[in-house]
């Protein structure tokens, strides 16, 4: 079942998905996208199917999968319960960093009273594993020239303690 409404908010980026009865929200907090190493801050809330009202749950449990290469047999990257509050107002939320780049599930699951309400699966992209391979091809070539510099000037250091030696002899 595709995601539904992909809108922007006051909170950042919010997610809309039809669960049974009720709509499935995921607000997060990366209007550039969500990159690598990267905190961000996601909340969860159920609203009535027509929107109009929040509705107050015990806990949220949320599992992240990847779904890309070996996904299978990879276990999650985040397999967690939130609780939740009695008002509706505040949802439960948490901070989490994803660990690489590449495509991932988001599974949030609502519970009341012992019982689950609704639950959804949120496919998430998260950037960086290009940049992050760029940044580490970028300090490979720093580190080289340093380990160059610092044995240059060994061999200078070496050379003058070699000549000093030989004009004192």
């Amino acid at each position: 079942m595709p995601v539904g409404d992909v809108l922007a908010n006051g909170f950042g980026i919010q997610l809309d998905k039809p669960a049974g009865e009720y709509i499935a929200n995921v607000d997060y907090d990366a209007t550039g996208g969500i990159f690598l190493g990267t905190p961000v801050q996601f909340a969860f809330q159920l609203f009535t199917k027509d929107r109009s009202t929040a509705l107050a749950v015990d806990d949220v449990w949320v599992t992240i999968t990847s779904t890309g290469t070996n996904a299978n047999y990879m276990p999650p990257v985040l397999d967690v319960g939130i609780v939740g509050s009695d008002s509706a107002i505040v949802p439960p939320g948490m901070t989490f960093a994803f660990p690489y780049g590449g495509l991932y599930n988001m599974k949030v699951r609502f519970d009341k009273d012992g019982k689950t309400l609704a639950e959804a699966t949120f496919p998430l992209t998260v950037g960086g594993a290009e940049e992050k391979t760029a940044d580490a091809a970028q300090n490979r070539i720093i580190n080289l020239f340093l380990l160059g510099a610092v044995v240059v000037v060994m061999v200078i250091v070496i050379i003058s303690f070699f000549r000093g030696e030989r004009k004192k002899a």
